[in-house]
């Protein structure tokens, strides 16, 4: 199947899991994605994001654009690009990195034992924080879905 712009997400989804569980999870992080010039997939990671250009390296690049190859039937370049922080949001970013590993990561530990099934684990299962995805408890919002109502419905709508 050729990849166009109006299947790149179908066969975004099935690259992922083509390439395995550790890259796939990498893979899953991209905020957006475009086809840019003749068989060139650009991927577009969050400005915050900063293991995509150690991770995603050249053996791992080239691992994906195998099986980009196997899924579309033509050879691809994939290119890996970070988003631009916002002015306001690149200080913080910068505040956040000029605080010392150990205190950012005790804050972020005290930060999440205060989520509800965190605190539960912790207190019945004697648990322990070993580590911290990157954005655990971060509320993000969820896109409006339209819906499709037929003009039969919609008159039963405006009744009510």
């Amino acid at each position: 199947m050729p990849l166009t712009p109006d299947n790149l997400n179908v066969v975004w989804q099935q690259l992922i899991t083509l390439v395995g569980f550790t890259v796939g999870n990498e893979l899953r992080k991209a905020i957006s994605l475009a086809i840019s010039g003749p068989n060139a997939l650009v991927i577009v990671f969050p400005s915050g994001y900063n293991l995509g250009d150690k991770f995603l390296d050249a053996a791992r690049l080239a691992r994906i654009e195998e099986a980009l190859a196997k899924l579309t039937g033509q050879t691809w370049g994939v290119r890996v690009e970070f988003q631009q922080a916002p002015a306001g949001e690149a200080a913080a970013v910068a505040a956040v990195a000029a605080e010392p590993a150990g205190s950012r990561l005790r804050r972020q530990k005290d930060e999440i034992s205060q989520h509800p099934l965190v605190a539960k684990a912790k207190e019945v299962l004697a648990a322990q924080i070993m580590a911290i995805d990157e954005g655990f408890g971060a509320v993000v919002p969820a896109e409006p879905k339209l819906i499709e109502v037929s003009p039969a419905d919609a008159e039963v709508v405006e009744d009510v």
